[in-house]
């Protein structure tokens, strides 16, 4: 648990609000230069007793800086924008495609915690990007903001140019998506099953292809067919913990196909309910915690639902395919 050494409500505002507090108070100085910046930065940090200059701060900044991001309600990212800010562990902890922790945020604090064992004397790693960014777009990321390069390609990741055209067709598809109308879902998840058909084509379980199994999911939960959405949503969990066991976007993934299953429940049997229940319940805890109650309070309304299965599997069963594409159609938000 980390408390942070400032917060604001943009990247630009974080480097003003350093460079006025930085000017007068020495400890936040010292703690901010302690940070890591670019090589050719090393006299200035040295330089304690002189506020430090904004192309400093900048660097310190682009290093170091998280976005603040909420627990998502319902396993549906929050909208709007992020507080950024820099945390003290956090400025400590370094990248890796592998990484053995995970980080979410607990109000302003950030919190990280293991997701695979961690031996005494082994480095605590995080991953600082979307572990669903292609490796191209990681390298530049990387270089970008941190001046190293990316750890890949490595064996998840699928050849660029079989991405990069994967990639540009999934978003062709999803335009059509987006008009909203049943002929236009229909007609997306006939490319989506020859999307999907190619990415196992090519042999490698890269997290960059996540997405478009999630798609395919709930496209065929949008048309009625909890078995298919299902299916396609287990699919993308594969992918997505193809290198990080756990993640926020594992469990958000898991947490969707507990919705779905508790919807479609004339659809689904009360064994599959509960294992992909208790999948998303497993996702949660080793992302953000086990503590009594969590997992209700983070998910209000597929809480009720998943109570409402337990109680319909112990009366008639009664069927929610309806209710199934209705929330296919709310969770492609994110």
């Amino acid at each position: 648990l980390d408390s942070p050494l400032m917060l604001a409500a943009s990247y630009d505002e974080l480097v003003d609000d350093l460079k006025t507090r930085t000017q007068a108070d020495e400890v936040l100085r010292r703690q901010v230069l302690s940070m890591c910046g670019d090589p050719a930065d090393e006299a200035a940090r040295a330089s304690l007793d002189q506020p430090p200059m904004e192309k400093l701060l900048r660097n310190i900044v682009r290093h170091n800086f998280h976005m603040l991001e909420p627990v998502p309600k319902d396993g549906e990212a929050p909208s709007g924008d992020l507080f950024v800010g820099l945390w003290p562990l956090g400025s400590l902890v370094n990248h890796s495609l592998r990484p053995n922790v995970t980080r979410t945020f607990a109000g302003h604090c950030s919190c990280y915690r293991s997701i695979k064992p961690i031996k005494a004397g082994e480095e605590v790693l995080d991953n600082y990007l979307d572990m669903r960014l292609p490796a191209s777009e990681r390298r530049d990321m990387m270089r970008r903001n941190h001046g190293i390069d990316d750890e890949g390609p490595d064996a998840n990741d699928a050849p660029g140019a079989a991405v990069e055209d994967i990639m540009a067709t999934h978003r062709e598809i999803m335009e059509e998506v987006e008009v909203g109308t049943q002929e236009a879902a229909q007609e997306a998840f006939a490319g989506l099953v020859n999307l999907t058909n190619q990415c196992m084509e090519v042999g490698i379980m890269d997290p960059a292809f996540t997405n478009i199994f999630r798609d395919f999911g709930l496209t065929a939960g949008q048309l009625g067919s909890a078995e298919m959405s299902l299916q396609g949503l287990a699919q993308a969990v594969e992918f997505a913990t193809a290198r990080e066991p756990y993640s926020v976007i594992s469990y958000m993934l898991a947490l969707r196909m507990a919705h779905m299953a508790c919807l479609a429940k004339d659809e689904v049997d009360s064994e599959t309910r509960c294992s992909v229940e208790a999948l998303a319940r497993r996702h949660f805890e080793m992302v953000f915690g086990r503590c009594a109650g969590a997992f209700e309070a983070a998910n209000p309304e597929v809480s009720r639902c998943l109570a409402e299965g337990v109680a319909s599997s112990a009366g008639d069963g009664g069927g929610g395919v309806e209710d199934a594409e209705a929330a296919a159609k709310r969770s492609r938000t994110e």
